[in-house]
């Protein structure tokens, strides 16, 4: 198992430069080299890679705005960040796309139109 005294290279290539060999960024491995990949004790995994967790900024819901019409829209990616809103990180709260000019919603952002 991988600790931090004691990484595991994580894949093939790593690991025989580990053990002294040269290897380049892409072709085919020698027979030595398939030799010592087949003769390893474990094979790498995603377990043994560090993840740290990652938690959602808030529970995932449609947001919802209005157009000059009075239309109303629903929409869930931040128009700033381009990510979800479960993820989005702006400080303002989650930004409305241009074409959204009021909400109701404690979380929207509407942004102030450039005159």
């Amino acid at each position: 198992m991988n600790n931090l005294n004691n990484p595991i290279p994580l894949n093939d290539r790593a690991y025989l430069r580990s053990l002294g060999y040269q290897v380049g960024e892409r072709g085919r491995f020698s027979t030595e080299m398939k030799d010592e990949l087949a003769k390893r004790d474990w094979q790498p995994s995603v377990q043994e890679v560090f993840k740290p967790e990652v938690k959602p900024e808030r529970e995932g819901r449609q947001l919802y705005g209005y157009d000059k019409q009075g239309n109303k829209i629903a929409f869930v990616i931040c128009h700033l960040c381009s990510s979800h809103m479960i993820w989005c990180r702006c400080s303002k709260g989650v930004h409305a796309p241009r074409y959204i000019h009021s909400s109701k919603d404690p979380l929207v952002y509407i942004p102030p139109v450039a005159v």
